[in-house]
């Protein structure tokens, strides 16, 4: 995938977070009583897959239920430095 990373900028590949984004949404379409996690390189790159999932949401409203604050039973997101679960 054809990606930029903002080195020293926001240090986010904002075309690499929308792609999971996306395959994000698949997996909640394809996989309903699924969890799922996605473990980014740094915060930053966290931040922007969490972005891209809130606006991939907004154009898929029936797969809330998948986003709960119960991380077990639905979605997260987390970076290399914070990967406690």
């Amino acid at each position: 995938m054809n990606g930029t990373y903002g080195r020293g900028k926001s240090q986010q590949n904002p075309l690499e977070a929308e792609e999971v984004a996306l395959r994000v949404m698949h997996h909640f379409r394809t996989r309903p009583d699924l969890s799922l996690g996605v473990v980014a390189m740094s915060a930053a790159q966290a931040s922007a897959i969490e972005d891209a999932v809130d606006e991939a949401r907004r154009r898929e409203p029936a797969l809330d239920p998948h986003f709960t604050e119960n991380r077990l039973a639905g979605f997260f997101v987390k970076s290399l430095g914070n990967r406690r679960v």
